[in-house]
Order: C-alpha cells, then sequence, then structure tokens
C-alpha cells in the first residue's frame, strides 16, 4: 500500500467520528487570552457527563476537600483554568477513543495510560522550558500514537502483517510501518488530526515525534512531545511495555537529541524525576 491509497482509505472511513465538540470549543477557549472560568462554565454546561467528570475529579481524594463541592463554577474555579483545560482535553480524547477504536488487540486501558504519562510529561516540560506552548504540549501528548490504533482498526489485515514483523524484531519500526502501510502511524495519526480540524501546534508534534529533526515548523512542540514519550515508556514496566508493543528506544536519535538538548532528559536529574513522577504517573480515568 503507498501513502496516498492509505490515506484516501483512511479518510473515506464513514464510521470515523469527528472530533469530540467539546474539545475543540476548549481549544479554541484556550487559544483566547481573555478566556474566563465563566467561558469554560458555559462549554462545559452543555455536556452532563463531562460536568459529572469535574465534579468527580474535584471531589477526589487528590484534592483533600473537607467539604462536598457540586457547584460547577465553583469545582472550576478551583481547578483553575490550565487544570480545567487539561481534564476536558483527557476526558473527550478518551471518550472517542473508546467508541472509535472497538476492533483492537491493543488493552486501551493499558495504552490510555501511557498517553496520560506521555502527556502530562509533555505539560512538565513545556511548564519548565517553554510555558506558553503547556496546552497542546499536552493534548499532543495524549494523541501522539493514535496512529497505531488507526492501522489496526481500520487496516487490519496490513497490521497483522506487521505483527508477523515484530514477532521477529520484537519492535516496531517506522521504516517496516512505511513498508507496509506506505506511512508510518506518525503520519496515520496526523491524518486523522487533519480530518479533525485540530491546530497545527498539535498535529505537527504527532507527525514528527520519531523524527524531530525533519519538523519544518514547532519544533519545540515536537522536541516535548519525543522526549515526552520517551521518559513515558521508560518509566512503564517491561511487562507493560510488552503488552502495547512500545518500547524505550535508546537508538542513535535519543543519544543525538540527549546530546543537543540535555535539558530535556529529566531521567538524568534523580531528584527532579523523583519529585515530579505523581505528578507524571497520575491518572484520571474516565467511565
Amino acid at each position: 500500500m503507498d501513502s496516498l491509497s492509505a490515506k484516501k482509505k483512511l479518510l473515506s472511513v464513514k464510521h470515523l467520528p469527528t472530533s469530540p465538540r467539546i474539545v475543540q470549543e476548549v481549544i479554541k477557549l484556550w487559544q483566547n487570552p481573555k478566556v474566563s472560568i465563566r467561558d469554560y462554565q458555559a462549554a462545559i454546561s452543555k455536556d452532563p457527563g463531562l460536568t459529572a467528570e469535574v465534579l468527580k475529579v474535584v471531589n477526589s481524594p487528590f484534592y483533600g476537600l473537607k467539604n462536598r463541592v457540586s457547584n460547577l463554577q465553583l469545582a472550576l474555579s478551583m481547578l483553575g483554568l490550565k487544570e480545567t483545560y487539561r481534564l476536558v482535553t483527557n476526558s473527550g480524547f478518551q471518550k472517542v477513543f473508546r467508541t472509535i477504536f472497538t476492533d483492537i488487540s491493543y488493552d486501551l486501558n493499558l495504552y490510555w495510560r501511557h498517553c496520560q504519562t506521555t502527556a502530562n510529561t509533555a505539560y512538565l516540560l513545556a511548564g519548565k522550558f517553554h510555558p506558553s506552548m503547556a496546552s497542546e504540549a499536552f493534548a499532543a501528548g495524549l494523541l501522539h500514537d493514535v496512529g497505531k490504533l488507526v492501522m489496526e482498526q481500520f487496516f487490519h489485515s496490513e497490521w497483522q502483517q506487521l505483527m508477523r514483523k515484530m514477532q521477529i524484531t520484537r519492535d516496531i519500526d517506522t521504516d517496516v510501518e512505511e513498508e507496509i502501510f506506505g506511512m508510518d502511524h506518525c503520519e496515520m495519526g496526523a491524518t486523522l488530526l487533519v480530518r479533525w480540524n485540530l491546530p497545527r501546534e498539535i498535529i505537527l508534534p504527532v507527525r514528527y515525534h520519531h523524527s524531530p529533526p525533519d519538523a519544518p515548523a514547532e519544533k519545540e512542540l515536537v522536541l516535548i512531545t519525543y522526549f515526552a514519550e520517551q521518559i513515558a515508556t521508560y518509566l512503564m514496566s517491561e511487562s507493560d511495555r510488552n503488552t502495547i508493543r512500545e518500547f524505550f528506544r535508546e537508538d542513535a536519535l535519543w543519544f543525538k537529541m540527549c546530546h543537543d538538548y540535555p535539558e530535556m532528559n529529566i531521567l538524568e536529574a534523580e531528584d527532579f524525576l523523583t519529585h515530579w513522577k505523581p505528578q507524571i504517573l497520575r491518572r484520571v480515568e474516565i467511565h
């Protein structure tokens, strides 16, 4: 299969849902510097399920409140704009993933935990080095490997061929993906996000998270997403890595990136990593 054929097939899938409306709305709100909690409240209150999720998170042990909060505006005020954005983005995409990807062999719960860890790490790295990009970094982290799910769900025979190759190599190489699908999972995921009309600040990090030097723009976000995925994968157990076929790659690219951007490799900053590990591994489960 060549790249054009794969893109045509993906874009012609009739049952491929659009990006969640609430996520699109919240992304637009985040891009507006004059946004307020009331704007978020107006958007979120239209979705009863999401309203319930917000209240559930605020009342969770993580926040340690003495009195239960039942008012959405108060809950959002307590969360703040940044945390509200993260919660809505996480909830919206997690729900749509469970709707779309129903015919896959992946452990979707484990896959999504990896996405959350990557997103949390990307948010942390962006907050430390490029604070204005933190929201886009978080979304890119959540979506970085969506192309793998697209491959299995909508290109099943090609996916089986890829899995047979993996039995030999014990890894999924982007070159092998290109040989079989005409594109790798990074480009496959980016094609879906273009269809979802997401901003390029999210699409490009997904497209180039395995090849940061090739990114034509948004290089800081691409770099953050690359390191975030590597760090998140490193923090997984070997069993979990094998289950979702995600591997920590100490290859030539990793050593080059660590040499060029040593500050991004927080694996070498033991005290820093220990301090932030609870935040990196924090999960919000949506049911």
